[in-house]
């Protein structure tokens, strides 16, 4: 893998990988990860209302605490569909670094 990304090589001569910015993007998608924990924490027990927070005896006030538990399971759901393709996409990087690192060993190894 000899020469730059992206510069419109001739066929035949590779691409240059940058193994240090996939490390670094895996290690900013952790990190991405474990503040989306932090936020699905924060949606599922910080807002967290009672039923007779909003009113007792009226219709308005049954209908406003329903729809605070129904957006708070969308946000809910929604935090856990990002972490998903968070995750999938981190394990795609980490496969990618892991894979280009050892056909760069082996390309160092054949070479000697």
């Amino acid at each position: 893998m000899s020469t730059k990304t992206g510069t419109g090589t001739p066929a035949g001569t590779g691409y240059e990988v940058d193994l240090d910015a996939l490390k670094t993007a895996v290690k900013q998608l952790q990190g991405l990860l474990s503040d989306m924990d932090a936020t699905k924490g924060k949606a599922n027990y910080n807002t967290n209302l009672k039923p007779s927070q909003f009113g007792t005896g009226f219709a308005e006030a049954e209908a406003l605490s329903g729809a605070h538990d129904s957006m708070r399971e969308s946000i809910n759901q929604m935090i856990t569909t990002l972490n998903s393709m968070i995750s999938d996409f981190t394990d795609k990087v980490g496969y990618t670094h892991d894979t280009y690192a050892a056909q760069d060993a082996q390309t160092v190894t054949q070479l000697s």
